[in-house]
């Protein structure tokens, strides 16, 4: 009986640890790169965006490179990855407070931590070492992933666009 009770346990703990460090209370840094290597990413950044958000005006607003964190074993982004914040201003952050869970016991600990994150319109993430885009997200949380890579999702979506945020008649959006 022991023996079955330890392998359900260590069938449990594999499962458990299969995705790695959780990421989730991780902040995001502002990364530096040499002038030409940080161009050409915000320039690709801002190409990804013309293409798949064209009415979200990104002239006026300041492209700047943050950390990306990813677990492990993720399914798509499979490399060291890099985020391009297209925001108002440089320092635009929203304070987001999080209680992290035991480890152990998946549970509250009690202990809030507050993390800062970039408050950004619209976010392109691009793998580091080739600058091909990842994925596409706005402020509303809407994302658009490119998968298998990104000239196959621009093959094989001609019209997809990501539309500006317009609320319904009467809802309100409380920020």
């Amino acid at each position: 009986m022991k023996k079955y009770i330890f392998l359900i346990l260590a069938i449990a703990a594999s499962a458990f640890f299969t995705y790695g460090e959780d990421t989730a209370y991780k902040e995001s840094k502002k990364m530096n790169f040499k002038p030409e290597k940080e161009a050409q990413i915000i320039q690709t950044a801002k190409k990804v965006a013309h293409e798949i958000a064209p009415k979200i005006n990104i002239d006026t607003l300041v492209p700047l490179i943050f950390s990306f964190f990813i677990a492990d074993n993720h399914p798509i982004i499979n490399k060291k990855a890099i985020a391009v914040h297209f925001m108002k201003h440089e320092n635009d952050y929203l304070e987001m407070e999080l209680m992290p869970l035991d480890p152990v016991t998946k549970m509250p600990n009690g202990k809030m931590l507050t993390r800062k994150r970039p408050n950004s319109i619209l976010c392109v993430v691009l793998f580091e070492d080739s600058l091909e885009p990842v994925y596409l997200s706005d402020s509303h949380n809407r994302v658009l992933h490119f998968t298998p890579d990104y000239k196959t999702y621009r093959r094989n979506n001609l019209g997809r666009e990501l539309e500006p945020f317009v609320p319904h008649p009467g809802e309100y959006i409380v920020y």
